[in-house]
């Protein structure tokens, strides 16, 4: 999702508008990495927990949940943020919601099924607790 935002909805939206839309996580800042590593991460947890002996499961699955926390927490502040910004950047621009909802379709079938599968639960949850 992140990727596909930074390389198709941003440069669109920009394009029109003129001006870089304002994101807390920038891909020069520490944010970016962090966000970055914890989500090219997460495959690795179903691995080390169904690899690992029954008796030392728990304490995957305990890092697993610690690590989805510390996502959740990068992505509010990156939320909070966008819901700010986009709303003005997209007013400023006299984008449609028929504009809108092409560009985000456009993204979805980029990152196909498995894409979707893996970030939507993710902005899901981040945005019903935000």
């Amino acid at each position: 999702h992140h990727d596909s935002e930074e390389k198709i909805y941003n440069p669109w939206l920009e394009g029109i508008i003129k001006r870089p839309v304002d994101t807390s996580i920038k891909p020069d800042l520490q944010e970016h990495k962090q966000l970055m590593e914890i989500l090219s991460g997460l495959g690795a947890y179903k691995d080390k927990i169904l690899q690992a002996p029954f008796e030392e499961r728990d304490q995957h699955v305990t890092a697993f949940k610690h690590t989805m926390f510390e996502l959740f927490d990068l992505l509010d502040a990156h939320f909070e943020c966008e819901e700010k910004s986009y709303p003005i950047a997209l007013h400023e621009a006299k984008v449609t919601q028929e504009e809108d909802a092409a560009k985000v379709g456009e993204i979805l079938q980029s990152i196909g099924l498995s894409g979707n599968k893996k970030f939507l639960p993710a902005v899901l949850y981040t945005m019903c607790e935000w």
